[in-house]
């Protein structure tokens, strides 16, 4: 089956990768939006999320021996004035587009959701593009609701 743990400098390049696949079919409309070297970019990007402690994770989805998926979530401080002076936020997620992982997408939403939880955070938000209908319709079908240009996830997270 599979397993999820942080993510490790190890993890990048074939993560970065599964990072590329999976944008090449969201902005499949708009193929310029990526990078000439993007993996690569993504790669550096994320490495300095492996040191932020506290309030920055990157999980990796293993099935079998290899890394099939992950999750980006990171704290950030809420709106001055509102109830939560801090919000949770999953900036992206993404499975391996070769292979067929029943139940891994949701398990590393939990498992995100169980960090923030740990962290004091009860809500989360969600950065999924609007043009992506496939991204829409799972985090919707999890209760997800319109936040601003955002989703934002109610305190349970799975089907309602």
């Amino acid at each position: 089956m599979f397993s999820i743990r942080p993510a490790s400098s190890d993890d990048l390049s074939q993560l970065a990768q599964i990072w590329y696949e999976h944008a090449a079919i969201v902005f499949a409309q708009r193929p310029a939006i990526l990078a000439q070297r993007a993996p690569e970019h993504w790669a550096a990007a994320h490495a300095a999320r492996l040191d932020a402690g506290e309030t920055c994770a990157l999980f990796v989805l293993v099935w079998g021996t290899r890394p099939a998926g992950y999750v980006s979530v990171h704290v950030e401080a809420g709106r001055p004035g509102h109830r939560d002076t801090q919000i949770g936020v999953i900036d992206e997620a993404a499975l391996d587009v070769h292979g067929y992982y029943p139940g891994a997408m949701r398990a590393l939403v939990q498992h995100a959701r169980q960090w923030l939880s740990n962290r004091g955070v009860t809500q989360t938000i969600v950065r999924v593009p609007r043009s992506s209908t496939v991204e829409q319709a799972f985090w919707r079908s999890a209760g997800a609701k319109d936040f601003e240009q955002w989703l934002i996830l109610p305190s349970s997270f799975g089907p309602q």
